[in-house]
């Protein structure tokens, strides 16, 4: 943060993203292309395809559980 300079750029994502970082560092990025992605260090990791119908709005970390991810197809997936 002090430096101020990029360290990573998380792309892939078409549209507007939505993010989450979780305890452990890792990031989880959902989107308008309807798809989640896993990120560590920079890195995807892994991606769920079409993990909803429409538009990805919001994640939401649930300690101990693993995360929810709303959509415009109105549907909360955990």
């Amino acid at each position: 943060m002090q430096s101020k300079q990029c360290v990573h750029t998380l792309a892939g994502h078409s549209y507007a993203v939505c993010v989450l970082i979780l305890n452990n560092n890792q990031i989880i990025t959902g989107s308008q292309d309807k798809h989640l992605r896993f990120w560590e260090k920079g890195e995807q990791k892994n991606m769920i395809s079409n993990a909803h119908m429409d538009i990805i709005r919001e994640l939401c970390e649930i300690p101990d559980v693993g995360f929810l991810s709303c959509s415009n197809d109105q549907s909360v997936k955990m």
